[in-house]
């Protein structure tokens, strides 16, 4: 009986291992997986050039060992090794500080890849009109040369055009005008601030003594009237010559009695004298203040003498010598 038992369970072992080794020899072998693909390299694509105060936006490619290309998302770190120029942000966002160069670098996946980004300097356009100086600022001066220089130093020459006008672009900052033309002192103009678009530029005429006499003075007229344009400051002369009535033989006894009355540009009088007529050509010498324009009336302040209506005026700008 025992025997038999024995048995029985020998079969039985016998009968399971049998079934396992079947089992195991009817499986499939067990698959290998293939590798990742690999980065291998890093290229940035965006602008390399920018003006100062622009922004551009830099993009990462990874090239991978199957061949293909992707764009990551996330894990990429960008820098700059010169933040004073150029500013990124880990969005590969670049900001234009500074004229100059910076490299940026930007690594992922243990690889890097680098471009320089060149800063160039903002620039502007700066249109100008070359005029006299006061009071007479409306008029322009052809061909006047005008020599700029930007804030890094760098000069244009150029020459106004028949409206005085010209054109120039320069960099940001402060800009100097020298200018210079014939008949006119030279003048030098700084501009500040460095976001105007537009300049005016004055030149003073050259030192020089004028004399006017206006002829023909109409039949009748007890006074007259004139305008003078003043840049230097001065002595103005002016008075009354001639008589065309023979019998004009004026002596001091009162009888031949002008006066003069001079204007400033505000209408206020800055001088009212009265004079003998044969007592020197030009009786009246006033103190004048240049950049300013001047009227001055002439006239008879003697209900007996009417010189004007025969007479002729004149005057002259004396300059301290």
């Amino acid at each position: 009986m025992a025997f038999g038992f024995r048995s029985l369970q020998l079969h039985i072992l016998s009968a399971a291992f049998l079934a396992a080794v079947l089992a195991t020899g009817c499986s499939d072998p067990p698959q290998s997986s293939a590798p990742s693909p690999r980065s291998e390299t890093l290229s940035i694509g965006g602008g390399q050039a920018l003006e100062q105060g622009q922004t551009v936006t830099l993009t990462l490619s990874v090239r991978l060992s199957d061949g293909t290309t992707q764009v990551p998302t996330s894990g990429v770190t960008w820098t700059s090794d010169d933040p004073a120029i150029a500013t990124v942000t880990q969005g590969g966002v670049v900001t234009a500080l500074a004229p100059g160069e910076a490299k940026i670098r930007a690594a992922y996946s243990g690889i890097t890849a680098t471009t320089t980004m060149a800063i160039r300097a903002r620039t502007r356009v700066i249109r100008a009109v070359v005029s006299e100086s006061a009071p007479t600022e409306s008029v322009v001066i052809p061909g006047a040369r005008v020599v700029v220089t930007d804030a890094t130093g760098e000069e244009q020459t150029v020459i106004a055009d028949a409206a005085g006008g010209l054109s120039v672009t320069v960099r940001s900052g402060p800009v100097r005008f020298a200018v210079t033309a014939n008949g006119y002192e030279p003048a030098a103009v700084s501009q500040e601030p460095d976001t105007s678009s537009s300049a005016s530029l004055h030149l003073r005429p050259v030192l020089r003594e004028i004399r006017e006499t206006f002829l023909g003075a109409q039949p009748d007229v007890s006074q007259r009237t004139f305008s003078i344009a003043v840049h230097h400051d001065g002595e103005l002369q002016t008075g009354i010559v001639g008589c065309a009535n023979p019998g004009c033989n004026l002596s001091a006894s009162g009888f031949g009695m002008v006066c003069a009355e001079v204007r400033d540009q505000s209408n206020r009088v800055i001088a009212s004298e009265h004079g003998q007529y044969d007592i020197g050509p030009w009786p009246f010498r006033i103190q004048i203040k240049g950049g300013q324009r001047y009227e001055v009336k002439l006239f008879a302040c003697s209900e007996y003498f009417t010189p004007i209506s025969v007479g002729r005026l004149h005057y002259e700008i004396k300059h301290p010598s």
